[in-house]
């Protein structure tokens, strides 16, 4: 899994703000899940491994995959807050998911 956070909200651009109740506070954080490469094998004694091309070597899964009809288990993911950002404990902080597809 590859996380990064950017302090700053780089998705909803200027045009969209104005057209939102909500805003993003604390940055923006991009996951993405990418398929472990094989293991090596041992032979004799030695451990081989296939070598693949820069495009087979990190390979992107979709979270949940679209082909799967078996019940997915949750990735929990954490973060802390900045110690920049306030909310009071009358505000309920919520979590929204950008999908790139629509």
């Amino acid at each position: 899994m590859r996380n990064n956070w950017a302090s700053f909200d780089y998705v909803s651009g200027r045009e969209n703000l104005k057209g939102f109740d909500d805003i993003c506070v604390g940055g923006v954080i991009n996951n993405r899940l990418f398929n472990a490469p094989e293991f090596p094998r041992a032979m004799v004694k030695w451990q081989m491994r296939r070598v693949l091309s820069m495009n087979d070597t990190l390979r992107e899964m979709p979270y949940p995959d679209p082909n799967s009809t078996a019940q997915i288990e949750p990735i929990q993911v954490s973060f802390q807050l900045p110690p920049y950002v306030y909310f009071s404990d009358q505000d309920e902080p919520r979590v929204a998911v950008w999908d790139e597809a629509s």
